[in-house]
């Protein structure tokens, strides 16, 4: 039993330490597709522990804020935005892939309940998790 404990303790550590190494700071391209509106924006994200804020432009040049979340690879963010005058809430939960520089996954817009699909890709100066920091020089 005392095997047993031990063994899941570990797994627990392990997992808390590999959710951490997960770090999406920095300027994303996000594409989009909501019931065929597509649209391309690029949000710079700030990641602090789990907790995710960044801003991007509408396409009427209104500033967003974002907030969101990084729980392991899974990505939320959302932001409050306007369409005819009436206040809307945009939703985007994705998934990280391995490399940690894009994430696919799904979008809502409430409270119209329109849903649609994204793809984003951690832009230039992007470092990948596993490689070295290239020197200054």
């Amino acid at each position: 039993m005392k095997n047993i404990i031990v063994t899941l303790f570990s797994l627990i550590c392990v997992s808390a330490a590999l959710a951490a190494d997960v770090n999406i700071t920095g300027v994303w391209k996000v594409d989009s597709d909501t019931v065929g509106n597509v649209s391309t924006a690029l949000i710079p994200f700030k990641q602090e522990g789990t907790k995710l804020t960044g801003t991007m432009k509408s396409p009427e040049d209104k500033e967003q804020t974002i907030t969101g979340k990084v729980e392991g690879k899974k990505i939320t963010w959302s932001y409050a935005a306007e369409w005819q005058g009436n206040p809307l809430t945009i939703t985007y939960v994705g998934t990280l892939d391995d490399t940690g520089t894009s994430m696919k996954g799904t979008s809502e817009v409430l409270p119209m309940g329109v849903e649609g699909s994204f793809v984003a890709t951690k832009q230039d100066g992007a470092q990948k998790k596993d490689e070295p920091k290239k020197d200054s020089k």
